[in-house]
């Protein structure tokens, strides 16, 4: 028999007798045992009242899932199902998801055996199942059929009939994927329908700077704009994370990337990505210079307020303004070395050494 793994605060069985997990009390029922009165499990004796009428009606393999070891199915389930005892394993091996014979769907930290969340629906779903759908929903439903806890990702045109994936990642987040790889819920923080829609606009910029924005994105991803967006949508956001690279900013900085690129803000930050950082390039001007160019204090670009913004008209017109004016600066200091330099030849000229 495979083994319970009820979650914390999951009722504790008190019995006073054999019948202590729900293979043994679903076993006992087909034998034909009489197990009202001695059972004690919190939930489990309403279980048996509403089961015993309809044993027939149970659909055989869920019947069966009870008293019988679960599957490792993989760390993915595309359209499928979990049945008791059923669960998926990550990669790493660190995280599983368990539909357990309790009828608990539940994530477990394999190195620490604490559970790091549940669908809550303990006694409520025995010798039911998990059903990733083709509408996109991911489905609790107890014996009968009747669903008892769900994702809320069920497609607003019905049943799309295509692929939908759940992820046991090595990050410890059960995640439900759209087939396109758009993540519509985790684990860690219930539908993120909203991320994924608000990272499927990124432009290829906005998703890099994104990815500049951090050396562990960068290391893993490279250039690369749509993991950009796929991992702000899975990941980032839960996380905090937020823009703070500016392609702006960083040609500002490197005059002689700005003239390479002729501005392209895109070219700047697959620039800074690929070799820049590499080079220990700024990504900025110091406070200091920055106000001296700009005559004030500068105002970041809309985009890089913190979360990631459409980069517009107004980010390419700040560039164009900061670099004629670090262009008339650089041109003031030529020409006031070039009437020093006079100066001093004249002094020579006159007394037959440069005066100090």
């Amino acid at each position: 028999m495979s083994e319970a793994h009820p979650i914390a605060g999951s009722p504790e069985p008190t019995t006073n007798h054999d019948y202590d997990n729900a293979e043994q009390i679903v076993q006992a029922l087909v034998d034909g045992t009489d197990l009202q009165g001695v059972i004690n499990f919190e939930g489990l004796s309403n279980f048996v009242e509403l089961i015993r009428p309809n044993v027939d009606t149970l659909q055989g393999e869920s019947l069966k899932a009870l008293v019988t070891p679960g599957q490792n199915v993989g760390n993915t389930l595309t359209n499928g199902v979990l049945l008791a005892g059923d669960y998926l394993l990550s990669d790493n091996g660190q995280y599983k998801v368990v539909f357990q014979e309790d009828g608990n769907l539940v994530v477990y930290n394999t190195t620490t055996g604490e559970a790091t969340w549940s669908s809550g629906t303990h006694f409520n779903a025995i010798a039911g199942q998990m059903v990733v759908q083709s509408d996109g929903n991911l489905v609790v439903y107890d014996y009968s059929g009747e669903a008892e806890w769900n994702s809320e990702t069920y497609s607003s045109e019905g049943n799309v009939n295509r692929s939908f994936t759940l992820a046991m990642q090595d990050d410890g987040n059960l995640v439900v994927y759209d087939d396109p790889g758009v993540a519509l819920w985790s684990s860690q923080t219930g539908k993120i329908g909203e991320a994924a829609i608000k990272s499927d606009d990124w432009s290829d910029l906005q998703s890099l700077e994104y990815i500049a924005s951090y050396t562990d994105l960068m290391d893993a991803y490279g250039a690369d704009s749509d993991m950009g967006r796929t991992h702000y949508s899975s990941s980032g956001e839960v996380e905090g994370r937020e823009t703070t690279f500016s392609s702006a900013d960083y040609l500002a900085a490197n005059p002689d990337v700005d003239e390479y690129f002729g501005g392209d803000l895109e070219a700047a930050a697959r620039h800074y990505i690929d070799t820049g950082r590499n080079e220990g390039r700024d990504i900025a001007l110091p406070e200091a210079e920055t106000a001296e160019v700009d005559e004030g204090t500068v105002d970041s670009p809309e985009h890089n307020s913190g979360s990631p913004n459409e980069v517009n008209d107004a980010a390419a017109s700040d560039l164009e303004d900061r670099a004629n004016k670090l262009y008339l600066k650089v041109m003031d200091m030529n020409m006031d070395f070039q009437e020093n330099t006079a100066g001093a030849k004249v002094a020579k000229d006159q007394s037959g050494k440069v005066q100090g």
